[in-house]
């Protein structure tokens, strides 16, 4: 078939494929009732053969045998297990049935039994334990498990059952289904077919479909017969190239049956991509994420002499790229590398767990075998990396566009495998752990450790790209704002910018893709950069509305303008260079909105510095110990202005003058020490969270000492507000951070020591003052309404007395 020229392909987008779509989805939808129909049998199979082999083989044979012999009789069908030759033996009216053992030649597993009779054969799979180990990562081992719950719990049996019974499931897969299939009708529209024409005979790119052709239960070639020449060749290609992307999606004005495959990347993001890129002929361009290949494709219609390849762990979508790819040139490519990069990390994942045995043999000389190898099985992540993050090419490129705004999405178990299986685990943090210890050892680099220390996956991917980009090439990454002024990234964005790795940042409008509704960004990375550009384009484009929400699309003239504003040196409210050196006084904040304009900026994406708790205090100390005795001496039953303050005292964060119990004569000479400063914060020393505490606030001539039940903190008012530092302590954040500090006792006791260690995150005065002022608020009209509870309380006492009724 003669390739589809740039003309083309611009004609082809203009041809309605409705037809083609309506009629694939009424012919194939029904296919997700068979699909589920053959798991459930797989599964009775399984279970089956694990449960009694002989009664699984039996009741194969016999499928067989009744097929080929007219008058079948199940009494005359015979099946033993031989133990002395350790084999099956199976009979019909006593004829012995030649049977052939097939076994597996690296863990001598029978894998299959192929049978013969009257010149027919028959194969039997066996099911394996790698079938269904994929499933097993999460199943504990212990306590031991029936093999009914054990399918039932991975293989969703119960409800695959409740699906037959309602007779509706619409295929989950049915798009990709539908692109092979007017693929396969697009190859067949000469006569070819009717002249005997096979289609196990037909060859697809990459056997891309294979399993839908070849699978003899399903007969494929059936569902289509009626199909082939139904539909013009150009309706055909229309449907291929264009079906389910962006603007399909953007069309449907209601909601459909089917599932968005990903939020596919919008032409206008696509046109930016390859303008900042600035791709020129010979160039050798890398699209990692390359999802349904419109970015690789339209790339290589406006530079046809580029290198372009394209990287996706998705397979679908990277099985429908490489069919719209061969249908243009064969210089397009998208690579699987998940084989290659999954041998990658099972080398280095097997010499991390060689290193753990030593360091477990080393450690406890004494402990049994079996109890090592369970701690490493423990260890061991049980997780996956997406390949195309690790993506490693035999050169150096010139260009690379990273397509991170759907990371998240790759670890949702409903794009990678079915829904009916549980994928735990499955997040970004998770992959960042792992991919920390992996790239560590790739790199054998210490100075890196402390730098990725708290990095996020998208960061630790981009030094990757770094690695993998020439000295003089360019990368882009659309990628979510937050990456840029979160805190846990502070070390590798200032690796990142004092190595002038990052040329610009673009900040996009919100709602630029569907079902995203976070602020995007694109990141420039190039090298040597003394400075780095911010361009704020999220007031830029037109807004369109799709299925009651709001899309935001870039026309032409905005693609051209953000690309004039980074490359005029031009300050002005959307645009502005900042030099390296700057970065340090805003802890390397690299958010658009904050550098171009600081007076006018989001608080939540502030960077905030974590600084230990020691080094934010002038003092902290344990309150008065003062022995019963001498403290019962000083007490008295007036009311005065020398309090002794007990923990009972301190209720919701405010210290409750009112209810008061000590009242001290006077200060004892040897405790004034332990008088309260003004603003000081009381911690107390025993408790389980919620834990109390609260900032003192002395009026007129109180003078407080602080029993031995409080630790006294008295904070540097320079460097943080103790107001501010109350209102995180009020926090569920804030109550992890002094858990720490807490032993795990049922009464958990405070530790001095801990407490000057844990970390405190710090935000800017301004943020330090909002927030005090919003906490000190708070508390005044908690006040309030405890003075209003009190005395409804005393009212409700003297109800018969206002209405003047004895009792």
């Amino acid at each position: 078939m003669e390739k589809i020229s740039k003309e083309y392909y611009e004609k082809l987008r203009t041809i309605n494929y409705s037809k083609v779509e309506i009629t694939l989805y009424n012919k194939l939808k029904d296919y997700g009732i068979w699909w589920v129909k053959n798991r459930v049998e797989d599964t009775e199979n399984y279970y089956l053969y694990f449960e009694d082999k002989i009664k699984y083989l039996k009741k194969h044979i016999r499928e067989f045998l009744e097929k080929h012999i007219k008058e079948y009789n199940e009494k005359d069908f015979n099946l033993i297990y031989n133990e002395k030759f350790e084999k099956y033996e199976a009979e019909y009216k006593k004829e012995n049935i030649p049977m052939i053992f097939h076994y597996n030649e690296y863990n001598e597993e029978l894998n299959g039994i192929e049978i013969s009779y009257k010149k027919e054969t028959f194969f039997i799979e066996i099911p394996q334990q790698d079938d269904y180990s994929f499933y097993n990562d999460y199943l504990n081992p212990s306590p031991s498990f029936s093999w009914e719950d054990y399918f039932k719990k991975n293989y969703s049996y119960d409800e695959d059952k409740k699906i037959l019974e309602m007779g509706i499931y619409c295929y989950e897969n049915i798009e990709y289904l539908m692109i092979i299939t007017a693929y396969i009708l697009l190859k067949m529209q000469d006569s070819s077919w009717e002249k005997g024409f096979t289609l196990d005979s037909l060859e697809l790119p990459e056997n891309i479909g294979s399993s839908y052709i070849k699978d003899s239960k399903f007969e494929f070639k059936n569902h289509i017969r009626d199909l082939i020449n139904k539909f013009e060749k150009d309706e055909l290609l229309a449907f291929i190239l264009f079906a389910f992307d962006f603007n399909y999606y953007l069309k449907k004005k209601t909601p459909s049956e089917k599932n968005i495959l990903t939020s596919p990347l919008p032409d206008s993001l696509s046109n930016l991509s390859f303008k900042l890129l600035n791709i020129k002929d010979n160039d050798y361009v890398l699209n990692l994420f390359s999802e349904l290949g419109n970015f690789v494709i339209e790339s290589y219609f406006k530079s046809p002499n580029i290198l372009i390849r394209g990287v996706e762990d998705f397979y679908i979508t990277r099985n429908i790229a490489i069919l719209k790819a061969s249908l243009i040139s064969n210089s397009i490519n998208f690579l699987d590398v998940t084989n290659d990069y999954n041998k990658k990390l099972e080398d280095n994942h097997n010499k991390e767990l060689e290193d753990i045995y030593n360091r477990m043999l080393e450690d406890e000389d004494n402990k049994k075998l079996e109890d090592i190898v369970w701690s490493l099985y423990e260890e061991t992540p049980s997780v996956e990396l997406l390949s195309a993050l690790d993506y490693t090419p035999k050169q150096k490129v010139d260009k690379i566009f990273s397509n991170l705004a759907l990371i998240s999405d790759y670890y949702n178990i409903k794009n990678l495998v079915s829904s009916n299986y549980e994928y735990e685990g499955k997040n970004t943090e998770s992959q960042s752990i792992q991919y920390k210890r992996h790239f560590l050892n790739l790199k054998n680099d210490k100075t890196l450790e402390e730098i990725i220390e708290n990095a996020s996956l998208e960061w630790l991917h981009y030094i990757e790209l770094m690695t993998n980009l020439k000295d003089e090439g360019k990368a882009i990454s659309l990628v979510e704002s937050k990456i840029l002024y979160d805190n846990e990234n502070i070390k590798i964005r200032k690796y990142f910018i004092e190595n002038g790795y990052i040329e610009a940042i673009i900040l996009l409008p919100k709602n630029m893709m569907i079902g995203l509704n976070d602020s995007l960004v694109f990141i420039v990375f190039s090298k040597g950069n003394k400075k780095i550009r911010f361009v704020d384009a999220s007031n830029f484009g037109k807004i369109k509305k799709f299925k009651e929400k709001k899309i935001s699309i870039l026309k032409d003239n905005d693609v051209d303008e953000i690309i004039n504003l980074l490359n005029n040196e031009i300050i002005s409210k959307t645009s502005i260079s900042k030099k390296i050196e700057d970065f340090s006084k805003n802890y390397y904040n690299l958010d658009v909105n904050v550098n171009i304009d600081p007076s006018n900026k989001d608080f939540s994406k502030e960077t905030v510095t974590v600084v230990k708790l020691k080094d934010l205090i002038k003092n902290i100390m344990r309150g008065s110990q003062i022995s019963p005795k001498e403290l019962e001496d000083f007490k008295t039953n007036e009311e005065t202005s020398n309090i002794y303050l007990s923990v009972s005292d301190v209720n919701d964060g405010l210290i409750e003058f009112e209810n008061i119990e000590n009242y001290l004569k006077e200060i004892p000479e040897n405790q004034e020490k332990f008088l309260v400063k003004n603003e000081c914060i009381l911690l107390s020393k025993y408790g389980i969270p919620p834990y109390k505490f609260t900032v003192v606030d002395i009026l007129g001539d109180k003078k407080i000492i602080a029993s031995s039940n409080f630790i006294i903190i008295e904070v540097d008012k320079e460097k943080i507000n103790p107001w501010y530092l109350a209102a995180l302590f009020s926090s569920s954040k804030g109550t992890k951070i002094l858990k720490e500090a807490y032993s795990n006792s049922k009464n958990g006791s405070l530790s001095i020591k801990k407490l000057e260690e844990v970390m405190i995150p710090v935000h800017s005065k301004k943020v330090q003052e909002k927030i005090s002022y919003e906490y000190f608020e708070i508390l005044s009209d908690i006040e309030k309404e405890k003075t209003k509870l009190k005395k409804l309380l005393e009212n409700k006492e003297k109800i018969f007395e206002k209405i003047k009724v004895e009792v």
